[in-house]
């Protein structure tokens, strides 16, 4: 049933590229083949090393591949199989981590929109992972959707108390304070008869003729 899956075309007593056989059962066969699980765990590793070399292009370049190879959750038609648990955490957590780092530094250079789109990613994986909502409201302070920064608060709110009865952490409810300062002082002002100012940027000799 196994090299069926692998492979459909695999005609009756053909040798498996995939799948040998020895006195105690089957084993996989991994001589020439490219594993995407071993690929993404690689891929992390080296972004880390990168990362940490100072290297953020190649960091970048790592964690985008770690990110992209991740399907969701290992074996995830088979969740009774204890077997699996541990590697199914451990490619879960590689993913979030690789999600994190690669969100700050594509945030610091300057890709918001792909930073938003990927913490979003990671948020459906787990939404109840309260860095990822602070990352992911920096990144719209940063392209300046500072509404889009306060929604992400509330959402984060509302997730961690209805799952967890917790409120956001100060840190979080910092960047939202910071969110809202930034949102109030690109407001124009209002005169006292309610009337809009604008800055008259550009117009000196023109306010200086009326005046």
């Amino acid at each position: 049933a196994v090299r069926a899956e692998l492979e459909p075309a695999l005609r009756r007593g053909t040798a498996s590229r995939y799948v040998g056989t020895d006195a105690g059962g089957y084993r996989f066969v991994d001589e020439g083949t490219q594993v995407d699980v071993d690929t993404l765990l690689r891929a992390a590793r080296a972004g880390a090393r990168a990362e940490r070399a100072g290297d953020d292009r190649a960091a970048i370049d790592a964690y985008r591949m770690a990110t992209s190879l991740y399907r969701g959750d290992y074996l995830a038609e088979d969740e009774a199989a204890e077997w699996a648990l541990v590697t199914r955490e451990r490619i879960r957590e590689t993913f979030l981590d690789a999600s994190l780092r690669l969100g700050r530094l594509l945030t610091t250079t300057g890709a918001h929109d792909e930073a938003a789109a990927l913490l979003e990613r990671a948020l459906a994986v787990d939404p109840l992972r309260e860095e990822l909502y602070q990352l992911l409201m920096r990144a719209h302070i940063a392209a300046r959707r500072r509404s889009h920064a306060l929604a992400t608060y509330e959402r984060c709110r509302r997730t961690l108390r209805a799952e967890l009865g917790v409120e956001p952490t100060a840190a979080t409810r910092a960047i939202r304070e910071g969110a809202r300062e930034e949102r109030g002082a690109a407001q124009p002002h209002q005169g006292t008869g309610g009337e809009l100012r604008l800055p008259f940027v550009g117009r000196e000799q023109e306010l200086s003729r009326l005046s």
